[in-house]
């Protein structure tokens, strides 16, 4: 008898609770998570825009969009408008993604998984000469449309190049440069690579030329991408004909490890340590210069040196890059060194400058002697 007079007044709790649990809540408990839900349109976060920095005019080109959604997701809907008289191209992407509320009393959170960047891919032309603008949600690239080449190559002037110091061996590698051109006639043309495997060297002869062009008549820079590829592992010496270079340290496939799925970071340039010098140097005779780095962790490595020569000034700017990668059993590199080749053109003071890492930069001061009769 006890036992059913516990039964009804156990039946009768939960009746009570659930009356509670739904009054409290509004409503029936929410349907579950795997259900789903897709919410009202709204434009994604765009995390890139890839185009080419310079294109010919009435050439088709690809507009490359890139955005992450957060949960499960369908496409709403994708525009494309094209304005001449304003020279934009706006790209307008709405989507729905799945919702889920925590709803009152439910124990329920929604977490959402990660699915990765989306990328969606756009077939556009550019109808007119000058500077375009390519929207897409909030974010804005610039895109400058030239004409057709009128002649006169010649080697450009090279403000910037960088390479990823964390190099796999047999795998392609962007370089990305800044050209400096002096006016808004010009620009980039082509690279010719000259590999040298036995050597380990690669010559890289970049071109600019003069094109139809509504761009001001000033200077004005221009990125440019260029695939290498270094196909056996050691030292390499990537260089430019105006002297320029980079060592690169050129590694193997990395094997996954406990902390990352086995890709190697870019890392950063750090400060070295010392640079040691000849006694004596003369102009136009290659000096065997060695820079000192010290690695403080066990898993960072060495991963370059980029020397970039400024004659004008009686300067070579540098920076050494280290890259990171975990992994087991590593052990501190407290030193490690790097020997290079300068050339120094002509007789003077020369100052040698490594910028990176914290603090100022390192800088050496070199007297040049004349070079011998």
């Amino acid at each position: 008898m006890n036992y059913g007079i516990r039964g009804l007044a156990l039946s009768a709790c939960i009746v009570l609770l659930s009356y509670t649990l739904t009054a409290c809540g509004n409503g029936p408990p929410p349907p579950p998570y795997n259900e789903g839900r897709l919410g009202s349109p709204h434009e994604p976060y765009i995390s890139s825009i890839s185009v080419p920095t310079v294109v010919p005019v009435s050439e088709e080109q690809t507009v490359r969009v890139s955005f992450h959604p957060y949960g499960l997701w369908e496409m709403e809907s994708e525009e494309v408008h094209i304005d001449e008289a304003a020279r934009t191209i706006t790209i307008v992407i709405l989507i729905r993604e799945e919702t889920g509320l925590m709803m009152p009393f439910s124990a329920r959170t929604v977490s959402y998984n990660g699915y990765g960047n989306v990328e969606r891919v756009f077939r556009v032309t550019f109808t007119e000469l000058g500077t375009w603008t390519i929207k897409c949600n909030d974010m804005i690239r610039s895109v400058v449309v030239r004409g057709e080449w009128l002649g006169e190559v010649r080697p450009p002037r090279i403000e910037e190049a960088e390479l990823s110091p964390a190099v796999i061996v047999g795998k392609e590698a962007e370089l990305r440069i800044t050209l400096r051109h002096e006016s808004g006639e010009w620009f980039y043309r082509d690279v010719e690579q000259s590999l040298d495997e036995e050597k380990k060297a690669l010559v890289l002869a970049v071109t600019e030329c003069r094109a139809e062009s509504l761009l001001p008549d000033e200077s004005w820079s221009e990125d440019v991408k260029i695939p290498i590829i270094l196909p056996s592992m050691g030292r390499w010496k990537v260089s430019f004909p105006n002297g320029d270079f980079m060592i690169r340290h050129v590694q193997p496939e990395p094997l996954p490890t406990e902390y990352d799925p086995g890709e190697y970071s870019y890392g950063n340039p750090v400060s070295p340590r010392n640079l040691l010098t000849p006694d004596e140097v003369y102009a136009g005779e290659p000096a065997s210069c060695t820079v000192v780095l010290e690695l403080r962790e066990p898993y960072e490595g060495f991963g370059g040196v980029d020397i970039c020569f400024d004659a004008a000034n009686r300067a070579i700017y540098g920076k050494a890059w280290v890259f990171y990668h975990y992994s087991e059993g590593a052990e501190s590199t407290a030193e490690f060194r790097e020997e290079l080749s300068l050339l120094f053109p002509e007789a003077g003071q020369w100052f040698i400058i490594f910028s990176g890492g914290h603090g100022d930069p390192f800088i050496r001061v070199v007297n040049v002697l004349p070079a011998e009769e």
